[in-house]
C-alpha cells in the first residue's frame, strides 16, 4: 500500500489530535490510515461529534464507526437517532456532497 508521508502524517493528526485516537490503535490497524480523509473519516466524524455533544455515544473515537460501511453505518449511527437528532442524515450528506 502506497502513500504518501504527506496523506499518512495528516491522517494520524486528524486521528490522534482531533478525535482522540491512542497513536497504538491506529498502529494496530493501518487500514485506517488508507481512508479518505474528506470522503469518509470527517463525514463521519461529523455525525459522531454530534451525537456525542447530545449525550447518545460516549465517545467518538470508535474504530467501527470509521471501518464499517456507508450501511452500516447508516443502521448503527444514523438510523437509531432520527428522532433524538434529526439533523445528523442531512448532515452527513452535505459532508459527502462537499467533497
Amino acid at each position: 500500500m502506497a502513500m504518501s508521508v504527506k496523506k499518512l502524517m495528516a491522517n494520524m493528526d486528524y486521528y490522534v489530535n482531533k478525535m482522540g485516537f491512542d497513536p497504538l490503535v491506529i498502529a494496530a490497524r493501518p487500514i485506517l490510515l488508507a481512508f479518505s480523509l474528506d470522503k469518509r473519516i470527517m463525514p463521519r466524524d461529523a455525525v459522531l461529534c454530534v451525537l456525542l455533544s447530545k449525550g447518545l455515544i460516549e465517545s467518538r473515537a470508535s474504530v467501527q464507526a470509521l471501518a464499517i460501511t456507508n450501511e452500516g453505518f447508516q443502521k448503527k449511527f444514523l438510523d437509531p437517532y432520527k428522532e433524538q437528532a434529526p439533523e445528523l442524515l442531512q448532515l452527513f450528506q452535505e459532508k459527502l456532497r462537499t467533497c
